[in-house]
């Protein structure tokens, strides 16, 4: 263990050595203080300069000693809730899954040609989403074509409140939007405030390269008045909005992460954020992001060590393929998504379902996502040695020859959780032969739970959803 600047512990990072992070984590700081980021909003400007910024124009550089010192007042780990009363914890060595957002299309089982969403679609995946054990973060996976404006915003609102309970990751379109978020959310954590009952977070995202706009500078500030949670959103397209080596790109990254980290601090020190990154490779012959392939698992694999390095968790954009359909290509690029974001330290991985560079999305592919998510994290959790499971007195009294069967032994240790793995669609122990498919066994999968499950959502909730959507629709409808 080593210590960073911050004050941190930071592990040795698989893949990439420490001093190769800690290089392009100088660099970030370097392009922050001489090159700065483009700050739209007057008013953040403002508030950063009084704060020890220098601000020219639009353009605000935070000097190395000012980043430094607001990261040391950013938690290391914090706690996330959801409306049933659980929580879980980011940044404490465990992974959580955020569900996909705003996928533009949808592909249908048993067809080839993706579709528009509907408000049917959404109302679906937030269905799956809420089944999913291991799903803790849920977002807008689609957001419906119609009703367009104002009135599509608070549709997909409601849609997603009534129909799940966990903890709801917000994309909002704009500042509107996220103010009715705000709103909604408040009445729904009562009486707690929303900084004691973290039913929310947010996505502020950066616009590449080196740039922040006001829809997502007042996001930001409305986060750090309120205390809600903030995921930053780096999303570099390498060769396009950053440089083209995956080095140059990092930096980038990086330094738009310690603009938004330092100044959420700067605002309102101790305030929860997450560092985060969706940034992929631009395939050089045809000018299209290419996502899942090694380039992009590298860009993955290096993101939550750069993380660490500000003493901060990580979001990292991982179920992402290029192909079009679930077939062995998406698996293998989905596999080495997953294993580099794990083995590296990811907090949260994000995007089951998605499919071709996220452009298109099926209810089947996120089972099957999912399905891979806990075989790669029961690979990554090993196995314990002890002498209990060692079991040496039960090998005498088998001695050569016998059989463990029955023995008390086996009977005592084969359903934990540390020596078994029970797939949920994977065919196992070479049994009777399934002519199915994993795709078919996942939509008979995905059928059984629309048709069964149920949210949970309180009539207590539904009212106050619904009244708050009677306000806003008399507050902006028609005269």
């Amino acid at each position: 263990m080593r210590e960073d600047e911050c004050g941190q512990k930071l592990p040795e990072v698989h893949g990439t050595s420490s001093d190769e992070l800690r290089k392009i984590h100088t660099a970030g700081l370097d392009i922050l203080a001489e090159v700065g980021m483009q700050v739209e909003e007057p008013d953040l400007r403002e508030r950063l300069g009084a704060l020890g910024a220098k601000v020219h124009g639009q353009i605000v550089c935070l000097p190395r000693d000012l980043v430094l010192a607001a990261l040391r007042s950013a938690p290391a780990q914090y706690t996330l809730d959801d409306r049933r009363g659980g929580s879980f914890i980011i940044g404490d060595g465990s992974c959580h899954v955020a569900a996909p957002g705003h996928v533009p299309n949808v592909l249908d089982y048993g067809t080839s040609r993706p579709r528009l969403p509907e408000r049917k679609d959404l109302r679906a995946f937030t269905a799956l989403l809420d089944a999913m054990p291991d799903m803790d973060l849920v977002r807008a996976a689609v957001v419906p074509v119609s009703p367009a404006g104002w009135e599509r915003s608070l549709c997909t609102m409601v849609d997603l409140v009534s129909r799940t309970t966990k903890h709801i990751l917000v994309v909002p379109f704009d500042f509107q939007e996220f103010g009715w978020w705000v709103d909604l959310s408040s009445r729904l954590a009562r009486p707690a405030r929303l900084d004691e009952r973290r039913i929310i977070s947010a996505f502020v995202s950066t616009t590449s390269p080196l740039r922040i706009t006001s829809d997502d500078s007042l996001i930001l500030q409305l986060c750090c008045r309120e205390r809600i949670p903030i995921f930053i959103l780096s999303s570099i397209s390498v060769g396009g909005t950053g440089p083209v080596t995956l080095a140059g790109a990092l930096a980038v990254q990086h330094a738009e992460n310690l603009f938004v980290a330092a100044a959420s601090q700067l605002l309102n020190p101790g305030i929860p954020v997450c560092y985060g990154t969706t940034s992929s490779p631009l395939d050089m012959r045809s000018a299209r992001t290419s996502r899942g392939g090694p380039l992009h698992s590298l860009l993955v694999r290096a993101s939550p060590g750069l993380a660490r390095l500000c003493g901060l968790p990580c979001y990292c954009g991982t179920f992402h393929t290029d192909a079009s359909t679930s077939d062995f290509q998406a698996g293998t690029q989905k596999a080495s998504m997953l294993v580099s974001a794990l083995t590296s330290g990811a907090s949260v991985c994000g995007g089951p379902g998605a499919l071709q560079a996220a452009m298109l999305i099926s209810l089947e592919q996120v089972l099957l996502d999912m399905e891979l998510y806990r075989m790669v994290r029961r690979l990554q959790r090993g196995f314990h040695v002890s002498d209990e499971r060692l079991g040496l007195p039960t090998v005498g009294t088998v001695g050569p020859g016998g059989n463990f069967l029955a023995e008390e032994h086996t009977v005592r240790w084969m359903r934990d959780e540390d020596e078994s793995f029970t797939p949920g669609l994977f065919a196992s122990g070479g049994g009777p032969a399934d002519a199915r498919s994993m795709l078919d066994r996942a939509h008979e999968r995905v059928e059984n739970i629309l048709n069964t499950h149920q949210a949970g959502v309180s009539p207590a909730e539904m009212e106050i959803i619904e009244e708050f959507a009677r306000e806003v629709r008399r507050g902006l409808g028609p005269m």
